[in-house]
C-alpha cells in the first residue's frame, strides 16, 4: 500500500515465559516459539528481499539476543529460535547482497522493555524476592553496572539502516554493555 519495501525491521518475538529446561520442554512450547521468533520473521524477509531486489537496495535487521550467542539455563525455546534467526541473518545476506541490499542482527542483553519487565515479574515470583531484586542482580552483570535503554538498541539499528552501513552485511552484533549475561 505504501509501496516497495526498502527497510524492514523485525522486533517481534516472545520471551522464554513458555520455556524449561530440556527435559521439561513441552515441544508444543517449543513450536509456537519458534513460529514467531523465526517463522514470521523469515516471511516479512523474503517478502522485503522481493522489493529490494526490483529495488537493487534495502535493509533488513533482525533483533535477536544475546541468547543467540549464547546458551541460557530454562530458556530452551527462546535460545534456539535466536541462534536459528540468526543462521536466517547470515543466510539472507548471502542472498540479498548480490543487488545491494543488506541483513543484520543486533543481539541485545537484558533492555529494559515490556517484555524484560514482565520477565523480571515472572522471575520475581518464583523466586520469592521483588522486581527492584531481580533487576538489581540484572543490572550488575554490567560493567556500567546498568540494563540497557531502548534508546541505546534503536542507535546500533539506525546506522545499520543507513548508507553508512552498506558494508556491514551477515552480522551479528551483540549490544551489550561489556554485560556477561
Amino acid at each position: 500500500r505504501l509501496g516497495p519495501i526498502e527497510l524492514l525491521v523485525n522486533n517481534a518475538a516472545v520471551g522464554a515465559e513458555r520455556d524449561g529446561a530440556i527435559d521439561d520442554q513441552p515441544p508444543e512450547a517449543l513450536a509456537a516459539t519458534l513460529a514467531l521468533n523465526l517463522t514470521v520473521p523469515f516471511a516479512l524477509a523474503q517478502l522485503a528481499a522481493r522489493d529490494m531486489r526490483a529495488a537493487g537496495r534495502g535493509r533488513i535487521v533482525m533483533v535477536s539476543s544475546i541468547s543467540g550467542l549464547r546458551g541460557h539455563a530454562r530458556s530452551i525455546g527462546y535460545t534456539t529460535s535466536k541462534h536459528a534467526l540468526n543462521g536466517l541473518v547470515r543466510a539472507t545476506a548471502q542472498d540479498i547482497g548480490a543487488f545491494g541490499a543488506t541483513c543484520n542482527a543486533v543481539c541485545p542483553a537484558w533492555v529494559r522493555t515490556g517484555m524484560a519487565e514482565d520477565s523480571a515479574a515472572r522471575e520475581a515470583r518464583r523466586d520469592g524476592t521483588t522486581v527492584e531484586a531481580v533487576w538489581a542482580r540484572r543490572d550488575a552483570l554490567y560493567a556500567r553496572r546498568q540494563a540497557l535503554l531502548p534508546g541505546e538498541i534503536a542507535e546500533v539499528i539506525a546506522f545499520l539502516a543507513s548508507d553508512a552501513a552498506s558494508g556491514v552485511n551477515g552480522q551479528t552484533i551483540a549490544i551489550d554493555a561489556g554485560g556477561q549475561s
